[in-house]
């Protein structure tokens, strides 16, 4: 496994990418930036590398390679509650964006917080102690080194959706 990084600008992925197929890689796993999927993607169907491409989410934040990703699989948090769905939709006028539920999921959890804890120290600790919690996202339960632990699922781009795998 290699890491390579990239400057939140960066658009032109050709040189580790040749990189990456001369080394042998079996697959991408791609961690970008809205805006860079396309490119990157782009520029390993210009180069002809036929491995797995896969991701933790961003497929959802960069559509326009969504055509280029047909049947790939990705790592992502699960679908919101269908009345948080309902309730976007209602005042947005549309499903909700990608990250739109864990936001308000985070938002209610500082609430929480503010509304049972008077001191800083007070509600970093009630945060960093959350079990169970129930989130728009599912149950949501903070471990021992800090991360929120919730919910995730794998899905697939099947005829240019995202379909949960089972």
């Amino acid at each position: 496994m290699k890491d390579e990084l990239f400057n939140p600008q960066e658009k032109d992925f050709r040189t580790a990418v040749i990189k990456a197929k001369n080394e042998g890689a079996d697959a991408f796993i791609m961690m970008l930036l809205p805006g860079q999927l396309t490119s990157l993607v782009k520029q390993i169907k210009d180069l002809n590398i036929n491995v797995p491409l896969t991701s933790v989410e961003s497929f959802e934040y960069d559509l326009e390679a969504v055509p280029m990703l047909e049947g790939q699989w990705y790592v992502t948090s699960a679908d919101p509650s269908e009345e948080f769905t309902a309730n976007y939709k209602e005042k947005y006028n549309g499903l909700p964006q990608p990250g739109s539920a864990y936001a308000y999921d985070v938002i209610r959890i500082l609430i929480t917080a503010f509304e049972k804890e008077k001191t800083n120290e007070g509600v970093a600790k009630f945060i960093s102690e959350i079990k169970d919690f129930i989130g728009v996202t599912g149950s949501l339960s903070v471990d021992s080194d800090g991360n929120i632990n919730s919910k995730a699922v794998i899905k697939k781009i099947i005829n240019g959706k995202f379909v949960e795998v089972k």
